[in-house]
């Protein structure tokens, strides 16, 4: 049948190619790796327990003290990342006494590079959960801009019948975009083994 030939010829695509990591500070690199499809980064995903072995609970990266300077700056940066998708249901706090789920959104945002939940925010606010310095060093290159520049909007695929105001009248090239979990993997792995030696040398010394 003709869907199935379709749905194998689309399951035996090879991979698509993800820009290094120490090129996405450089936005002349975008040109360069334009390929069909687009690799954002997924940053800010958590997991729903303390003890859990995938990504991390963001309950272990509270730091009152990380970026106080930019913090408000960090937060209107991912409050207006542009929409890149939405989900039938609301995102849910992974901690007890969060806001309602209604308030979480139900979107993910974008800068062209990287991608987040759209509550994100909250939990930089509002609990004072610090996020991967290269994320950061990104939003610091851009100004702490999220609006994607013309050649980066164009590379994710996003055109102006996608009804954000700031696309409107722009015809842009139509791509497939590829959200890449690789990143925040090795960032979560790396943040939730330290919080276990942290926590354990604070028990052995109790």
């Amino acid at each position: 049948m003709r869907w199935f030939s379709i749905l194998r010829s689309w399951l035996r695509r090879p991979p698509p190619a993800e820009v290094p990591l120490h090129e996405l500070y450089d936005y002349s690199q975008l040109v360069k790796h334009r390929t069909p499809e687009i690799v954002l980064y997924m940053v800010g995903y958590w997991s729903y327990h303390l003890d859990s072995p995938s990504w991390i609970h963001p309950a272990r990266l509270i730091s009152p003290e990380w970026e106080v300077a930019d913090r408000e700056r960090i937060i209107s940066y991912l409050r207006g990342g542009m929409e890149h998708m939405s989900c039938l249901g609301f995102a849910t706090c992974r901690f007890p006494d969060g806001p309602p789920a209604s308030e979480m959104g139900c979107s993910d945002l974008t800068d062209g590079f990287w991608v987040w939940p759209e509550g994100l925010w909250i939990y930089v606010g509002r609990y004072h959960v610090r996020l991967p310095d290269e994320f950061i060093a990104h939003m610091r290159a851009a100004g702490f801009d999220p609006t994607p520049p013309e050649e980066k909007l164009a590379a994710a695929g996003y055109t102006a019948r996608q009804n954000d105001p700031r696309l409107t009248g722009r015809t842009l090239p139509r791509t497939e975009v590829t959200r890449s979990q690789r990143f925040w993997n090795a960032w979560t792995e790396k943040e939730r083994r330290r919080a276990e030696v942290e926590e354990g040398v604070r028990e052995d010394a109790g």
